[in-house]
């Protein structure tokens, strides 16, 4: 297949380094897209945005990559969820732009307010040494890389004497905290398969009674440090009353549906 042909089926092709410091090669984004990002069935389970990825992803060296460097509908819900929502943000960017525009109402008595947002604040290009918080490029909203090897567990012993290890969030985290009727404090945990070491084998934990207090006051540093979470959230400010909240930017269905390019 020659370039133009390509280019004819796929758009113009990008090749991106991500926060795990592996890479992918996206695709621009097409009209069919349009019906897997906004079939509401699919969206349940956030399988929509799975089916959208796997489409959207030509090649990557992820480790659970298939024979032909792709992914599947099953294998993208292992991507780490920094990976996976840096891939969301740069190919918004690359088809349509890096400006968002939306409305938020403050109340129901108050008129909607119109917003802008620039989505190269979520971005870096994780092939160079990511900036630190007194670089002039460092923005708090940035996707922060992740340490190496972030796809092999998180081994750790505790002070007691546990040893425990765990993955960082992924696809499969995502569904299953939103299967739950209510997430806890320790469902973080679950969700990220967390195991201890015990009678010679790795066995999930399913029950905290053992852990003490202080165990879970180390966990939860352990846990914190080696997965920050990452929430792709921009600052609102009410001009009223000066208000500032966190808002979802992905929230927006300008993110992706643009009434303009």
């Amino acid at each position: 297949m020659d370039n133009k042909t390509e280019e004819l089926l796929y758009g113009k092709k990008k090749k991106l380094t991500l926060p795990s410091k592996h890479y992918v090669v996206i695709r621009e984004q097409n009209g069919a897209d349009d019906d897997l990002i906004s079939n509401q069935t699919l969206a349940e389970d956030l399988s929509n945005i799975d089916m959208f990825l796997s489409s959207l992803i030509l090649e990557t060296d992820l480790p659970f990559a298939n024979a032909n460097k792709k992914l599947d509908k099953k294998s993208i819900r292992e991507m780490l969820i920094k990976d996976k929502y840096f891939v969301l943000f740069a190919s918004r960017i690359h088809s349509m732009g890096s400006e968002v525009r939306f409305t938020f109402k403050w109340g129901e008595e108050e008129d909607e307010l119109e917003y802008t947002e620039d989505l190269n604040i979520f971005v870096w290009d994780y092939a160079k040494p990511f900036p630190k918080e007194d670089d002039e490029e460092y923005r708090e909203e940035m996707i922060e890389p992740y340490e190496s090897n972030p796809y092999n567990p998180v081994e750790a012993t505790l002070t007691s004497g546990k040893q425990i290890r765990f993955e960082r969030l992924n696809g499969k985290s995502e569904k299953y905290l939103m299967g739950l009727d209510e997430i806890t404090r320790n469902a973080i945990y679950k969700a990220r398969g967390l195991e201890q070491f015990y009678e010679d084998k790795w066995q999930k934990v399913t029950n905290f009674m053992y852990f003490s207090k202080k165990d879970m006051a180390e966990l939860n540093k352990i846990v914190k440090a080696a997965d920050p979470e990452f929430t792709g959230s921009t600052k609102l400010e009410n001009p009223k009353t000066k208000q500032v909240i966190d808002y979802p930017i992905m929230r927006a269905e300008s993110f992706f549906y643009p009434e303009e390019i």
